[in-house]
């Protein structure tokens, strides 16, 4: 018998607790001096699903803890207090300190992506390079953007309008630009790396044909279908080989490989090509440098004709 005595007057006291730790919740009345505040924005009471708000509250005990109420059964305790809205809608808040309480109504909206009217912004910057020569690349891009740029090949990130990479090992590679601000993939441009040309001795032109004059300092920059057609203009003879020197970084020594495997000097090439009206240039690839300058060209040659080249 005392033992179940002692039980019932055990949890006499714990309900007592209990009525008198949530009496005070439930039976606050509103006091002027006690209010709610929560940061601020542009639309006062509305945010929207991705805000984090945080609610502070001042009453005029500092003893009195502030237990905070929220309609989407969300309940906290403290001076200042951070909370998420999942869910669009309106929501009430309730804020209790001792024997003060007060509420506020939050209006709470999905967050709307606006689409920009503004063009997607081009990557400007050479198309082809070799390996372990930098390569530039810029964009124009309004001036409240930060542009990102970023490349599988490589874990860092450049910033800025404008930017330099570098890569070790050929083969195509992309190029990628982000709004640093949200992540959002603006544009992308895909370059092809080839192998550098291990700069071997060459043979020597025959002196019957070497057409190399005097090089002159100005550096003209030109297309890869422009370079293709004057040099269908050698083959047929309507220009000189010497008449490229305007277009080379080193118009006495820039290499050309020829269908991938063989590598030739361009001015050497030129000369051969001149007046084989048979031999068809199917494709050219120029790498340049910053200036504009060919530093090396990749020539696809019918394979049939090349032969009879050398």
């Amino acid at each position: 018998m005392p033992d179940k005595i002692i039980l019932l007057t055990f949890a006499h006291a714990l309900l007592l607790s209990f009525l008198l730790y949530i009496f005070p919740v439930y039976t606050a009345h509103s006091c002027h001096q006690f209010n709610i505040h929560h940061n601020s924005n542009n639309n006062g009471n509305a945010y929207t699903t991705n805000d984090t708000i945080t609610f502070s509250s001042y009453s005029l005990s500092d003893k009195n803890q502030t237990i905070w109420i929220f309609s989407d059964n969300g309940i906290q305790t403290g001076k200042i207090i951070h909370h998420n809205f999942h869910t669009a809608g309106n929501y009430a808040v309730k804020a209790v300190s001792g024997n003060c309480s007060c509420s506020q109504t939050l209006l709470i909206t999905t967050q709307q992506v606006i689409p920009s009217n503004l063009p997607a912004p081009e990557i400007e910057g050479e198309s082809a390079t070799i390996t372990n020569t930098p390569i530039h690349m810029s964009a124009s891009v309004p001036n409240n953007i930060t542009c990102c740029w970023k490349t599988p090949d490589q874990d860092s990130t450049h910033y800025g309008n404008s930017t330099t990479f570098t890569f070790s090992r050929p083969g195509e590679k992309i190029i990628q630009l982000y709004n640093c601000t949200d992540s959002q993939l603006m544009a992308i441009k895909r370059i092809k790396v080839y192998p550098s040309i291990p700069h071997t001795p060459l043979p020597t032109p025959h002196p019957e044909k070497q057409l190399i004059p005097q090089h002159t300092n100005r550096i003209i920059s030109i297309s890869e279908e422009d370079f293709r057609f004057n040099l269908l203009q050698i083959i047929s003879r309507q220009i000189k080989p010497s008449d490229i020197l305007k277009y080379l970084c080193n118009p006495q020594h820039t290499p050309v490989l020829i269908n991938d495997n063989q590598t030739n000097d361009l001015m050497a090439f030129c000369n051969q090509l001149y007046g084989k009206k048979k031999t068809q240039i199917q494709q050219v690839t120029l790498i340049k440098d910053s200036s504009g300058c060919i530093q090396e060209v990749r020539i696809n040659v019918n394979k049939k004709r090349l032969i009879n080249l050398f």
